[in-house]
């Protein structure tokens, strides 16, 4: 039901921000800096994500602390939400940003081929975050510790190997923190 809510008022946020002409004004704003096309993609993209993030915002801390609490579920400190946030908001400047000035710059470049070019790059970015995700971003939100020996660990690299999958080891986090 909550998830419900949440939707409903979202979908209605967005469709008020529509017919009274947010977008036109945040394109009108952005554009304001007269800082090119990829500049002026950014900004523009930037306000809104981070005003959908701070809407937003209320109803994940409810759902984290009150609903999740209330059946025992949550163990998320105040800290660790906020902390949480801001390393998302800064991989979504990082690696968003990057991806998204790639797209402007192939729309600029690429003609009527550009939307081809952008789902292709995209896709290739999300098959690579796939594989560094788990080096470099996971890291940043949860602690890793080697899996102890025993079955478990023998029956996950014999399984592994048995499949031609290498890996650098087994490791284990805590994820009821979030």
């Amino acid at each position: 039901r909550f998830e419900i809510i949440t939707e409903t008022i979202s979908l209605a946020i967005i469709l008020t921000f529509i017919l009274t002409g947010g977008f036109n004004l945040v394109d009108r704003w952005a554009r304001s800096f007269h800082l090119g096309p990829i500049s002026t993609g950014l900004i523009f993209a930037g306000i809104l994500l981070l005003a959908f993030q701070v809407i937003h915002l209320p109803f994940s801390a409810y759902h984290t602390f009150v609903i999740e609490g209330k059946y025992g579920f949550n163990r998320t400190t105040v800290k660790t939400f906020v902390l949480d946030i801001l390393k998302s908001w800064l991989l979504t400047v990082l690696i968003g940003g990057a991806a998204f000035s790639g797209i402007l710059w192939f729309f600029g470049k690429a003609g009527n081929l550009a939307w081809l070019y952008g789902w292709m790059a995209i896709t290739l970015l999300q098959i690579f975050l796939l594989f560094i995700a788990p080096v470099t971003i996971m890291p940043l939100f949860n602690k890793f510790i080697p899996l102890e020996e025993g079955g478990l660990k023998k029956a996950i690299e014999d399984y592994a190997e048995s499949q031609g999958f290498k890996m650098k080891g087994v490791f284990k986090m805590d994820g009821s923190k979030r």
